[in-house]
């Protein structure tokens, strides 16, 4: 874009620029794919003697980690989440979120696992609030 500006400003406007802007390139990284095998996720999720290990802030973002795999949250969505993304309808807690990038709305039941990671986090976040406002 910056190199269409910079020739629109020599081509149109006639401004006697140097054409150090044709320079300019874009940087491009091919960001290696990491998948997390099922049996991994499993561990994370199930093994409470590996958790019990971990120091408190270890534990918070194994927590994160997990919801977000759970999701196939982006870490920008993940870290915009709200306590009121999550609704409670018919005895089910259902995550409701806009994508920042893609803009596209996301729809999706929780499992158990990630209801208690939400309500282990909401009611701290509800505490920290409720505090506050005093």
């Amino acid at each position: 874009m910056l190199k269409c500006f910079f020739r629109y400003l020599r081509n149109e406007k006639f401004l006697g620029l140097l054409e150090f802007y044709e320079n300019f390139y874009v940087r491009h990284e091919e960001i290696r794919i990491i998948s997390l095998m099922p049996e991994r996720f499993c561990f994370l999720v199930m093994d409470k003697d590996f958790e019990n290990k971990l120091t408190p802030t270890l534990c918070k973002w194994k927590d994160v980690f997990v919801f977000g795999c759970t999701g196939a949250l982006r870490f920008s969505d993940l870290m915009n989440l709200r306590v009121r993304d999550v609704e409670y309808l018919g005895n089910e807690y259902f995550l409701y979120y806009r994508s920042l990038k893609t803009d596209t709305p996301v729809n999706m039941k929780l499992p158990k696992f990630a209801i208690e990671i939400f309500l282990k986090y909401a009611k701290k976040k509800e505490h920290q609030q409720n505090y506050s406002h005093k």
